[in-house]
């Protein structure tokens, strides 16, 4: 029979069975131990075996994710005193092929001494055939790291886009700034900007501001990419600037008040100012009581954003009095005028018998662009090129009238073409002769924003890339450049309001002496 003791009892774990054994007889007794196989002999002859059972295993495991490399590490311990092969099952993680794995494994009760100060260590290797599912081994009392790389497939999410300033109705003060940041379950490399269909522009990181101008209904359109290259769903906003001033109409009535009414297609209109001659502005209530002298009544208009119109006037004449017929003509100096430039409007204004005093108005669709006073019945407006827009515009030229004169007008056609620009091309050759850095710069009058073409002839060799500017200028790298001449044309492809231009420049590449 063969017995386990354990604290001080004894269990039974096999016996031999039609076997006795003679009293007063000498038998020779043979047990051999191996591991956990046992062997038991009778006079030469094996009588019993037996194996000992293996403990049932003890394997714990739990798993995470590194937020910033994105690998999932399995962490698994193995309580048991033998090695223990599973299956390990990973799903929807793109899990890449191979691993690192870290193990600390040792005998149960030994410990690092300082003779044996490595009995125990972490070893690290690589290993191959990792993946979804795999099978591994995890040696005796144990603990493992099984780092897995895993692939980028979640595409980062714009989170916030929205304009930071304060706004009425929907509309803000010009510029407006607009804040951007997205999330991405790894990290977030740059954001993505394009303002009303034009080039993408780039913000680095995962948050950032955008500067939106020009009076109007704009379009924001933003998107991420993370480091792994997934580019995430363009997120749009409209964001309504409002730069325009308000529109004032004065009217003299029948019984010798002054009616003002003010008009704005953006924010609203605040409030109206009026004034007697140079006296106070004063906030209009009510019809103006003007009495029966001729005067002048001065008005502007505010709108809810702040934006303050240009004057005007109205000549209020003598109560009886005539006024003699005017005439007002108007001439563009230049037509047409392109944009950033100042456009200029010599005005003339006759009288029947009289010489016209008072002012005349520059009036476009979204108000009052200048104001001027006669002299000799003469006068120059000047407009900001950039407050009218590339295009064909239609103003009207409003003279005022006198206490003497009548109030005319005349209308005038301009065309606003885009502006001039001017590219330049430098090119530095690097340390290296099959190296080069080619810089464009481009300048306007205005803004300049969009893509540049640079492409490389060498021989009948071509080569083409696009890069974008910022503030005004692009940069590429040239490499892998072999002897010889390298004709470089750098051409700006325009934008809504810049024209397109280009240059060209030449690298001489030569080869050093001694070199293949």
């Amino acid at each position: 029979m063969l017995q386990r003791a354990t604290g001080g009892s004894a269990s039974e774990l096999k016996a031999l069975e039609n076997k006795s054994l003679v009293t007063g007889q000498t038998y020779r007794v043979k047990v051999v131990v191996e591991g956990t196989h046992i062997e038991l002999y009778l006079d030469g002859e094996l009588q019993m075996e037996y194996d000992q059972p293996a403990p049932p295993a003890k394997v714990f495991q739990v798993v995470t994710r590194d937020e910033r490399t994105g690998d999932l590490v399995a962490k698994v311990v193995n309580t048991s005193t033998s090695p223990v092969r599973t299956q390990v099952e990973v799903a929807d993680a793109g899990v890449e092929d191979t691993a690192t794995v870290t193990t600390l494994a040792g005998a149960p009760g030994a410990t690092n001494t300082k003779a044996a100060p490595n009995t125990i260590k972490p070893r690290t290797r690589e290993v191959s055939g990792i993946g979804e599912s795999f099978t591994y081994e995890f040696p005796a009392s144990s603990v493992t790291f099984i780092r897995m790389g895993t692939a980028d497939a979640v595409k980062p999410v714009v989170d916030d886009l929205s304009v930071v300033d304060e706004g009425v109705n929907g509309w803000y003060a010009d510029p407006a700034t607009v804040r951007v940041s997205a999330s991405d379950d790894r990290a977030v490399e740059r954001l993505e900007v394009s303002v009303d269909d034009g080039a993408w522009t780039t913000l680095p990181g995962d948050t950032g501001e955008v500067r939106v101008r020009g009076d109007g209904v704009h379009t924001v359109a933003v998107r991420a990419v993370d480091r792994a290259g997934n580019v995430g769903e363009v997120r749009p906003l409209t964001v309504g600037i409002d730069a325009t001033t308000p529109i004032t109409k004065a009217t003299l009535g029948a019984d010798r008040t002054v009616t003002l009414a003010a008009a704005d297609a953006g924010a609203g209109v605040e409030r109206v100012d009026w004034r007697i001659g140079d006296g106070p502005w004063t906030a209009y209530d009510a019809p103006l009581p003007v009495g029966d002298a001729s005067t002048t009544v001065g008005f502007r208009a505010v709108d809810r954003l702040g934006n303050v119109e240009q004057p005007g006037t109205l000549a209020v004449p003598a109560k009886g009095a005539q006024l003699a017929a005017t005439a007002t003509a108007v001439v563009a100096s230049d037509d047409p005028v392109r944009l950033g430039r100042t456009a200029s409007f010599a005005v003339s204004v006759t009288g029947d018998g009289t010489t016209p005093a008072g002012t005349v108005t520059l009036v476009g669709d979204d108000g009052t662009l200048a104001t001027a006073t006669l002299a000799d019945g003469r006068a120059t407006l000047d407009v900001a090129t950039t407050a009218l827009g590339v295009g064909s515009h239609t103003l009207a030229v409003r003279y005022s009238g006198d206490a003497a004169s009548a109030a005319s007008q005349d209308t005038v056609t301009v065309e606003v073409a885009k502006a001039a620009s001017r590219t330049r091309t430098t090119v530095r050759q690097g340390s290296s002769p099959r190296k080069a850095v080619v810089v464009v710069k481009v300048s306007s009058a205005v803004e300049v924003e969009g893509r540049v073409k640079v492409t490389v002839r060498t021989g009948k060799k071509v080569r083409t890339r696009t890069v974008t500017l910022r503030e005004g200028r692009a940069r590429l790298v040239l490499r892998g450049l072999r002897a010889g001449a390298h004709r470089i044309t750098a051409t700006y492809a325009g934008s809504a309001d810049v024209a397109p231009s280009r240059d060209r420049a030449v690298l001489r590449v030569t080869r050093r002496e001694g070199k293949n």
